[in-house]
């Protein structure tokens, strides 16, 4: 969960507990991210207060940035939100989790601009 810096230092003590009743900001229910983060509330027998339910994935992380709510994200892309959005991590979404899928029709990445990407996947994104 992230929100702005201001609501982020308010609620990261008590979490979770300190998420209950606050606005959230979910993804659609068409989307893996939502399905997760329901699995997760219902985990911590939330009665979720949801604010808005968004499609657009940036329009979510600018709601939370202007401070209207809490909003889940994938952990991998964290230091990007703060420096790009100004938001901050509450806490994690333990057992919540998302697939990433880069589908080819080649057997072997040739394309030069497939295979950077490809790498950096790899390297940066998915480095443990």
């Amino acid at each position: 969960w992230v929100a702005s810096r201001e609501l982020a230092e308010i609620l990261r003590p008590g979490y979770p507990n300190s998420l209950k009743g606050q606005p959230l900001l979910l993804p659609t229910q068409n989307t893996v991210l939502r399905r997760s983060v329901e699995m997760w509330l219902e985990r911590q027998d939330f009665d979720p207060n949801v604010s808005a339910e968004i499609e657009d994935s940036a329009l979510l992380k600018l709601l939370a940035a202007e401070g209207l709510g809490v909003a889940p994200v994938a952990s991998i892309v964290l230091r990007d939100l703060q420096d790009r959005y100004g938001l901050y991590p509450i806490g994690a979404l333990e057992g919540a989790s998302m697939q990433f899928y880069a589908i080819s029709v080649e057997r072997r990445v040739t394309h030069p601009a497939v295979k950077a990407i490809s790498e950096a996947a790899r390297s940066q994104l998915f480095r443990i």
